[in-house]
């Protein structure tokens, strides 16, 4: 028996053996002088990265001829999408999608997730350059969901975009914005910056078609700061110009116009034909708002001659035409418009017969070239089919060997394991048994262990429920009182309308961090003048809040009721009262609790300002100049001596700009953990000259939001603007 299977060993070896020598004799049979296999992928495949396809379809032949000779599927359909891939770059779309789906057939017939997916992307782009939005979306769809972790990232990263896009053409917001940050995450999880400038600019339309153009403005400048990065000059001419279009629309003239002479500049360094156009487009436009008629013809006229230089019948060559005629019409020259408009209508019907005649042609095209793949297709069949006869063959050979080697194999086994069953002893079955009696004692033993131990765990359930439910009910207790805090607070604070009744032009920005805030400002008219503070209590939260309640009704106890308007005795008097309130009482020590203040007295009829301040800044803009005044260093409270309160009187011009606040604004980290600065802040209000009260309190905020970025709020901010109206 030995022998004989030592003979039917010796036959599969042997079997083996020949099999080999057919696949080694296959591939070496292929013709001598071509590339490796891999290195002809690796070819066409920089060729069609480098969008260079007339070079890469010779490579792509010769790369699909020896995937048929090796019997590679893999290669095949790798082919195929190559050979799609440069007929999109052809502007082929038909016959591209013909290589798809070649390529989708052979790849679902192997369960191939990854070219599946690869297959539904390229087929959406394909459809997206025939403009058929309905079906590159559901083909894009098709593709996420054979989405694996070994997918490519840009294709996943383009899908995203792509399909957000297409949710945005159809109004559909939430969608597209849910996919926007996806593809964010990702370019972020993975540090790729291919498309993230393009992410961005998308994001900018989303925001804007919803109304909100201060998130736009951000999603613009991240988009300049990556396009920067990479040195993609004409991409940046068109985000600066997008910027200016922004401001515009906000009513920032100044703003747009720099952001429009950058993009100019910007697209000119580039060379960018398509950029350009846009950029001077874009300049005309909102030249023609300013009404800048000249520079807007201008502008336009230099589109037109770049769009003359390349593709004359194109949708921006018609924009800038209409433009120039409404620029004429504006001008009341008709005659000029007249020509414009004939021009325009011109190239909109050379376009439409363009088309049409282009379909004809792409239809002769797409007939001829089926006729030519499924000849080739034929052959390629022949071929396979008998290579794949020889295979079956051979494979029919080596199974009836491996057959007849497996049951002799198990007649074996099965003989020597009835002998050895036969051999096994009584005492062995009874070692089985005593072993078996003792595993069922020891497990009655655990069930008993594990039944105590449930009860214990469905005790410690109850007692953690009943925990969870007294901690929500207090929490909810504790919530509820914060906010009756936050209304009792928010009560005692003047409102911005009766504030603009009592002193004209002036804006507040109270943003507390947590529910309640620490920082409050207050206001009081007596015969003398207007009264304003700003103070900044110590700590956050609900102790800020409680301190700041006593500072709001003891000064308007001290002057109200007590008659005192002079700064400086106001805060003596708040300090001793804060002291005294606040203090140690009995046996219980409340602590020392301080405030930070800016208080004013506004004489209008004198044209005067007093000014007294405890550890805290006010700024005074007026004549061009920006004047600081700090106070004492003493805090309202504490426990410094020394340092008494005092006046500071200055005389007031016209339509001066007065501002309180408290450090929170110029205390605010970014994301690097850099603080916005007093310097940075002084020089903020600078550029606040010419503005009202309206357009500084929404620059203030945009440049507050910019600093902050994606960090959380330092501090409490109370900021108090007025202009100072003088009789």
């Amino acid at each position: 028996m030995v022998v004989g299977i030592r003979n039917l060993l010796m036959l599969l070896v042997l079997a083996l053996v020949l099999c080999s020598e057919s696949v080694l004799g296959q591939s070496v049979s292929l013709a001598p002088g071509r590339l490796p296999y891999y290195h002809l992928l690796d070819s066409f495949t920089y060729y069609l990265e480098m969008e260079r396809p007339l070079a890469a379809l010779p490579i792509i032949k010769d790369f699909e001829q020896t995937a048929v000779a090796l019997r590679d599927t893999t290669g095949l359909i790798d082919a195929s999408i190559a050979r799609g891939y440069a007929a999109y770059l052809l502007r082929k779309s038909v016959e591209a999608l013909d290589y798809y789906d070649h390529a989708l057939r052979m790849a679902y017939r192997r369960d191939d997730s990854i070219h599946i997916s690869r297959c539904h992307v390229l087929k959406a782009l394909a459809y997206q350059q025939q403009d058929y939005s309905v079906a590159s979306l559901y083909a894009f769809r098709q593709a996420m969901d054979f989405f694996t972790p070994n997918a490519s990232v840009r294709e996943v990263l383009t899908t995203y975009r792509n399909v957000g896009t297409l949710y945005k053409e159809q109004e559909q917001y939430s969608e597209a914005r849910e996919l926007y940050q996806k593809a964010l995450a990702l370019h972020q999880k993975t540090g790729i910056t291919y498309g993230e400038s393009q992410l961005y600019q998308e994001m900018a339309d989303l925001e804007c078609r919803q109304n909100r153009r201060a998130a736009a403005m951000v999603c613009l400048y991240k988009s300049l700061q990556v396009s920067d990065v990479l040195r993609t000059d004409s991409l940046s001419g068109i985000l600066h110009s997008e910027l200016a279009e922004l401001y515009q629309g906000l009513g920032l003239r100044a703003y747009s116009e720099l952001h429009i002479k950058i993009a100019l500049e910007e697209a000119d360094r580039s060379g960018a034909v398509d950029s350009r156009a846009h950029v001077y487009l874009r300049a005309a436009q909102l030249s023609k708002e300013w009404g800048w008629l000249d520079s807007a013809e201008r502008y336009a006229l230099r589109g037109l001659a770049l769009i003359r230089d390349t593709d004359y019948q194109n949708g921006l060559c018609i924009q800038l035409l209409d433009l120039l005629g409404a620029i004429a019409s504006a001008r009341a020259d008709f005659p000029s418009a007249l020509l414009y408009a004939d021009r325009a209508g011109e190239i909109r019907t050379l376009m439409l017969e363009h088309r049409k005649s282009a379909e004809f042609a792409q239809k002769e095209l797409d007939n001829e070239f089926q006729l030519r793949q499924e000849e080739t297709l034929i052959r390629q069949q022949d071929h396979a089919m008998q290579l794949a006869a020889d295979s079956v063959r051979m494979r029919f050979l080596v199974l009836a060997l491996s057959v007849l080697i497996f049951f002799t194999l198990v007649g074996i086994i099965l003989m020597r394991a009835k002998v050895l069953q036969e051999l096994r002893t009584n005492h062995e079955l009874e070692v089985k048994a005593e072993k078996l009696r003792n595993l069922t004692q020891g497990l009655q033993l655990q069930k008993r262990d594990l039944e105590v131990q449930q009860d214990e765990i469905n005790q410690n359930n109850r007692l953690l429920l009943e925990s969870q439910k007294l901690i929500r009910q207090n929490t909810q207790s504790v919530h509820t009182n914060i906010d009756y805090v936050r209304n009792i607070q928010r009560s005692l604070l003047v409102r911005e309308h009766d504030l603009s009744q009592q002193l004209g032009e002036c804006f507040v920005l109270y943003w507390p961090r947590d529910v309640v805030s620490g920082d409050f400002y207050w206001y009081t008219s007596t015969d003398e003048g207007h009264i304003l503070a700003v103070a900044d209590c110590a700590g956050h939260g609900v102790p800020g809040a409680l301190v700041s309640l006593i500072g709001n009704i003891l000064l308007s106890k001290i002057v109200k009721e007590w008659h005192i308007t002079d700064p400086a005795a106001i805060l003596c008097r708040l300090h001793d009262q804060l002291r005294s309130y606040l203090s140690t009482r009995g046996d219980s020590y409340v602590g020392y609790y301080s405030m930070d203040i800016s208080l004013v007295k506004i004489d209008c009829a004198h044209r005067r300002l007093t000014h007294s301040g405890a550890s805290d800044t006010m700024y005074l803009r007026q004549g061009g100049k920006t004047l600081k005044l700090r106070g004492s260093i003493k805090s309202v409270g504490s426990v410094v001596t020394g340092y008494d309160f005092r006046n500071t009187e200055i005389p007031l011009e016209n339509d001066a700009m007065l501002y309180l606040t408290s450090d929170g604004y110029a205390d605010q980290l970014n994301a690097d953990n850099r603080k916005l600065g007093r310097n940075t802040f002084s020089q903020l209000l600078e550029s606040l000259d010419g503005m009202t009260a309206l357009e500084q309190s929404r620059f203030l905020q945009v440049k507050f939001m910019e600093h902050q970025g994606n960090a959380e709020q330092t501090d409490d901010v109370c900021l108090l603007g007025v202009r100072v109206k003088l009789a």
